[in-house]
């Protein structure tokens, strides 16, 4: 509530917020904090999901670019080429929640559920995707980069880069 009352404070005056003050704020902004979780998050494909798009020329297909981006046309989120600097890939706020409501999140106990990742992870997108097996790979303890590695294995198959 504090930081709401702050935001108010510096609104011009007159000017009522019709948008609410909750916005993602990027990678870039959580690893001031969380720098180990960032780091682990690099060896994982879902730091290069963008990218992924743009190798297959796929980045300004909407059904695609919903999931290998930070908040897709909602309010502070991704809403075209020029966010993708910061909005880019699948990030933390995908999985945590918009960054603006960290305080929600403060909870240690506060878990990923299967109903997250089967957002994005499921039928005709990824039909095999099975959570209790690729939560490990993702998990913050595993640096093995084990989803990058075969995100490279497979464009090497199939000739891309």
């Amino acid at each position: 509530m504090r930081k709401v009352a702050k935001e108010r404070a510096v609104e011009p005056a007159g000017k009522k917020s019709t948008e609410s003050s909750d916005r993602f704020l990027g990678v870039g902004l959580c690893v001031r904090c969380h720098q180990d979780e960032g780091e682990q998050w690099k060896t994982t494909a879902h730091s290069v999901a963008f990218q992924t798009l743009v190798d297959n020329k796929k980045d300004a297909t909407p059904e695609c670019v919903t999931c290998h981006v930070v908040g897709y046309r909602q309010p502070g989120g991704f809403q075209g080429q020029a966010d993708a600097a910061k909005l880019g890939n699948v990030q933390c706020e995908n999985c945590h929640g918009m960054g603006t409501q960290h305080e929600a999140f403060a909870n240690p106990q506060k878990t990923v559920t299967q109903a997250v990742c089967t957002t994005c992870h499921q039928g005709e997108n990824d039909p095999e995707f099975n959570w209790e097996k690729k939560l490990p790979m993702i998990a913050h303890s595993n640096m093995s980069g084990e989803t990058l590695k075969h995100r490279k294995g497979a464009m090497q198959k199939t000739g891309s880069n």
